[in-house]
């Protein structure tokens, strides 16, 4: 009896574990930073466009094109702060007459600050 019960709670742990990682998003990255101006003042209520430089020719499956992201959209804090989970790649990102090259690798996190004049 003993047997099954450590058999039972060794399961029940990694069944636990299995739930937990799996329902993390899988390769997922992190865009993040803030616009300032050039003396280094927070710009608040940004708009920054994110903008993949992907084509779908670039997909194992052009017809799907599932493999390029759409752009979006992220407004700054009022502390002129920004953040935006994206899938691996790079992308563009474009705010107030600014633009700023980023790439990203899976389940990495890249600062991109942006300075406006």
């Amino acid at each position: 009896m003993k047997m099954w019960k450590s058999a039972f709670c060794v399961l029940t742990a990694f069944l636990v574990v299995a739930t937990a990682c799996g329902a993390q998003e899988q390769g997922k990255a992190r865009i993040f930073g803030a616009v300032t101006d050039k003396q280094g003042a927070a710009i608040p209520d940004a708009k920054i466009k994110v903008i993949p430089k992907c084509k779908c020719s670039d997909c194992a499956n052009p017809e799907r094109c599932d493999c390029c992201p759409n752009q979006v959209t992220v407004t700054t804090g009022a502390d002129g702060h920004f953040e935006v989970h994206v899938s691996p790649g790079s992308y563009t990102l474009e705010t107030l007459g600014k633009q700023l090259e980023v790439t990203v690798g899976p389940n990495e996190d890249r600062s991109a600050n942006i300075i406006v004049e």
